[in-house]
């Protein structure tokens, strides 16, 4: 591009009527020329200082949508590992499954014992399957069975992580435990944070005719735009910089099962306010669980499982 220059013809024009005004006096031509021509180079830096700023930006956006896997998903890509796991559920087993386009999947399961459901958990955008035993263990503790589903590109399972991936992923495990024996009704989908998302999704595309037993929304947003508008991104259109945005608040309307939302007012992640707004769009039957002291991890320890079980034992 050629060297932006601004247009000096205004500026000469006015320079000659005001040098012939003052001339018409007799006052100081040469005090003149000098102002009109500092007032040209003022309003060309003013010009590249905003090219350079308009740069900077422009550069970020592209650097976010560049670098968008790397700011959105945190995975562990090391395989789960189930001898680890059964140090703390000594009954999880791994269960391998493919997705309706041939993909191959794993996770961690254990069986129902005193109670008849099984718990579909779905975690967030970071890890693998490890981290997360602490968030099933209390329902493996009271009889229920769990499911830990691992995604795409999480856990050593290879692919890019989209959207439209993770949504079949989830379904994948849905339908795993069907053919197991599971109906729906039989199945309570927890999702924790990103998982939320497919915990919604999975309801609304796969219980339109056969419910779910129960839905559970462990720090709920209402789309991940949002959520980065919110954060550190709010000053870049993230709207147009990511594809995916997980807009959970338009499908919470489509749910036909009972829901139990939870949301702590220190999480700085997510903010509370978006797990109000689902709420509120959510229809009935619901339950909110809020903690005045509890983050975006410590809902557990700030008694949210306590809620959460007392929840599911009058059903």
């Amino acid at each position: 591009m050629d060297k932006l220059v601004f247009p000096t013809y205004p500026l000469t024009i006015c320079s000659i009527a005001i040098n012939r005004t003052f001339l018409t006096f007799g006052t100081k031509r040469d005090i003149i020329r000098p102002m009109i021509q500092n007032m040209f180079r003022s309003k060309n830096q003013w010009i590249q200082i905003i090219l350079v700023i308009l740069s900077v930006y422009v550069g970020i956006c592209i650097g976010v949508v560049l670098m968008r896997d790397q700011l959105l998903y945190h995975p562990n890509p090391n395989k789960s590992d189930i001898r680890e796991a059964q140090k703390v559920i000594p009954s999880l087993r791994e269960v391998s499954y493919q997705t309706s386009d041939g993909r191959s999947l794993y996770g961690f399961f254990t069986q129902p014992t005193r109670q008849k459901q099984v718990v579909l958990f779905l975690h967030g955008n970071s890890y693998h399957l490890n981290a997360f035993l602490s968030r099933v263990r209390p329902f493996v503790d009271v009889g229920y069975g769990v499911m830990m589903a691992e995604y795409t590109g999480f856990g050593g399972i290879l692919g890019d992580i989209r959207q439209s991936v993770l949504e079949q992923d989830v379904r994948a495990a849905v339908r795993y435990l069907n053919r197991r024996g599971y109906a729906n009704r039989d199945i309570i989908l927890y999702g924790y944070s990103l998982g939320t998302y497919l915990a919604v999704d999975a309801s609304v595309e796969l219980g339109k005719t056969q419910p779910f037993h129960a839905l559970v929304l462990e720090a709920p947003f209402t789309s991940l735009v949002d959520v980065a508008a919110d954060t550190v991104y709010h000053l870049l259109p993230v709207g147009l910089l990511m594809p995916d945005g997980y807009f959970l608040i338009d499908k919470i309307g489509h749910i036909n099962t009972r829901l139990f939302v939870a949301h702590g007012r220190q999480d700085n992640t997510v903010p509370y306010h978006q797990g109000v707004a689902v709420f509120n769009a959510a229809p009935n039957p619901k339950v909110f669980f809020s903690s005045d002291t509890a983050d975006h991890r410590s809902l557990p320890e700030n008694g949210f499982f306590d809620s959460l079980l007392e929840w599911l034992r009058e059903y």
